[in-house]
C-alpha cells in the first residue's frame, strides 16, 4: 500500500446516489474538500466520485470506516486511494463557485441541445446547500462567541469591583496567586499532551497497513529504529508484511522526535536518547503498551506478532509476555538487557549482522546461551559481509547485502506463519 493522500475512489453505489448523499455520509470523519460523481460516459458505465478530505488523517479515517458500508438498501461502497485524481480544476473551495482559475470563462457558446441553461445540478445545488449550513454553523457560532464575551465582561465588572474594595498588599497576593494557577494550568496541559488526560495514554500518531481481506486478526506491531515510523524503508517493511496476510500498525516511538535519516555533524545520539526528555523505556514503554491495549481491545486482534528493528527491538523483546506479545522477530538488536532477554514468554526469532558494534560476537553468543536455557522456541540467524541496520537501510546495489536483507524478511514472515 502506497502511503495514503487525501483523495478517495469511491465506487458501489447505484443512478439514484448524488453527491449530496455521499458527502453526508464521508462529512462525519472530517472537513471536505469536494465529493464529485463525474458523469458516466455511457448509460452501462460504471458510476464512481472523489470524496477529499482538508485531512490525511480524515481520510484515512473514512478510507478504513466506510469501505464495505452498505447505504440505502442496495449500495455497498467500495473504498480505494485515488491514484490519478483530477486536476486542481474539479475542486471548489467551500462559499464559491467550481471554476478554472487560469482559463478565461468562454464567451457566445450555444447551449447543449440535451441540455437547457437552467437544468438541475446535483453538484451545484449540493454546493449552495453546504454553503447554507456553513453560515448557519457561522452564525451559531457567532452568538456562542457573543455569550461568552457577555459572561467576561460581567467577570471583569465583578473584579474591578472587588479590587477597589481591597488594599494593594491583598491586590498584590492575587496577582501571584493568578500567576502561580497559570503556570500549574500550563504544566498540566503539557503533562497531558504527553500522558493523556488522567492517567490516559496520549494519542499516539501510527502508520497502518491492512491485508487484502482487511481482516485484523492476526497483526504485528512494527517498532522502527530511530529514524522513526514516517521513515519510506520502514513503511515499504510495513506494506510487504501486510500483502503477506497480516494486519500491520507502526507507531511513533519517539514523540515526534526522530533522529534525522542525514543527521548533522553535531548530533550527539546519547543526549537525543538520554534527554531529558529523552528516549528511555519511561517514555517509550507507555506508547507501546497503549497501541498494543488498543489493538486487543478495539482493533480486535486476536494474535499479535512484534517486529523490532535496532531501537524497537528492545521493546519487542520488553514486551513479549502475555497480553501484549505472542511471537517477537527482531533484526540487529540494540540495547537488550540479558535480564529482558530471560524474560521473554513467545517464540523469539533473531537476524544478526556479521560486523555490528551494537550487538557484538560477545552479546549474540550470550544471547544464544540464554534462549537456550529457557523453554521457548527461538532462532538466530547470522548474515556475513553486512554491518548494523541492514534489514532496513541496505545498499540493495550490493547483490550480497540486497541477498541478506531480501532473506531476513522472509525469515520474519516464516516465523510469524509458523507460531502467530
Amino acid at each position: 500500500m502506497s502511503r495514503p493522500g487525501t483523495t478517495l475512489y469511491v465506487t458501489g453505489f447505484g443512478h439514484g446516489t448524488r453527491a449530496r448523499d455521499l458527502a453526508y455520509e464521508f462529512e462525519r470523519y472530517g472537513r471536505l474538500v469536494r465529493c464529485d460523481i463525474p458523469a458516466p460516459r455511457t448509460p452501462s458505465s460504471r458510476l464512481f466520485a472523489f470524496v477529499e478530505y482538508e485531512s490525511r488523517r480524515d481520510a484515512d479515517d473514512a478510507y478504513h470506516e466506510m469501505h464495505n458500508k452498505r447505504i440505502g438498501r442496495d449500495d455497498l461502497l467500495k473504498i480505494e486511494w485515488a491514484r490519478t485524481p483530477p486536476s486542481a480544476s474539479w475542486r471548489f473551495d467551500s462559499g464559491r463557485d467550481r471554476r478554472r482559475d487560469r482559463t478565461p470563462p468562454r464567451r457566445g457558446r450555444s447551449p447543449s441541445p440535451r441540455r437547457g441553461r437552467s437544468d438541475y445540478s446535483p453538484r451545484r445545488d449540493d454546493r449552495y446547500e453546504r454553503d447554507y449550513d456553513r453560515h448557519d454553523r457561522d452564525y451559531e457560532r457567532r452568538d456562542r462567541d457573543y455569550d461568552r464575551r457577555d459572561r467576561d465582561y460581567d467577570r471583569r465588572d465583578r473584579e474591578r469591583s472587588r479590587d477597589r474594595s481591597r488594599s494593594p498588599d491583598e491586590r498584590e497576593r492575587d496577582i501571584k496567586d493568578d500567576r502561580e494557577r497559570r503556570d500549574e494550568e500550563r504544566e498540566r496541559r503539557d503533562e497531558e499532551r504527553e500522558n493523556g488526560p488522567n492517567g490516559e495514554d496520549r494519542k499516539v500518531e501510527a502508520y497502518v497497513s491492512y491485508p487484502a481481506n482487511r481482516s485484523t486478526r492476526r497483526a504485528i506491531l512494527v517498532l522502527s529504529d530511530v529514524i522513526g515510523h514516517e521513515f519510506v524503508n520502514s513503511q515499504l517493511i510495513a506494506d510487504q508484511l501486510a500483502s503477506n496476510g497480516f494486519f500491520v500498525v507502526m507507531p511513533d516511538l519517539f514523540h515526534s522526535d526522530p533522529i534525522p535519516l542525514n543527521r548533522p555533524a553535531n548530533f550527539n545520539f546519547m543526549t537525543w536518547l538520554k534527554g531529558p526528555p529523552g528516549h528511555l523505556p519511561n517514555r517509550v514503554d507507555p506508547v507501546v503498551h497503549s497501541v498494543l491495549t488498543h489493538m486487543r481491545e478495539s482493533l480486535q486482534c486476536q494474535r499479535i506478532g512484534l517486529v523490532g528493528y535496532c531501537f524497537g527491538a528492545k521493546y519487542a523483546i520488553r514486551f513479549l509476555k502475555p497480553g501484549f506479545g505472542d511471537v517477537g522477530y527482531v533484526a540487529h538488536p540494540s540495547f537488550v538487557e540479558a535480564v529482558e532477554l530471560k524474560n521473554i514468554k513467545g517464540p523469539l526469532s533473531i537476524a544478526a549482522a556479521e560486523t555490528d558494534s551494537i550487538f557484538p560476537a560477545s552479546k549474540r553468543h550470550e544471547s544464544e546461551e540464554i534462549l537456550a536455557k529457557i523453554s521457548q522456541p527461538y532462532q538466530i540467524n547470522l548474515f556475513s559481509g553486512v554491518e548494523h541496520g541492514f534489514a532496513v537501510r541496505a545498499d540493495i546495489k550490493k547483490s550480497h547485502v540486497r541477498f541478506a536483507n531480501e532473506n531476513a524478511f522472509c525469515q520474519a514472515v516464516a516465523w510469524f506463519n509458523q507460531y502467530l
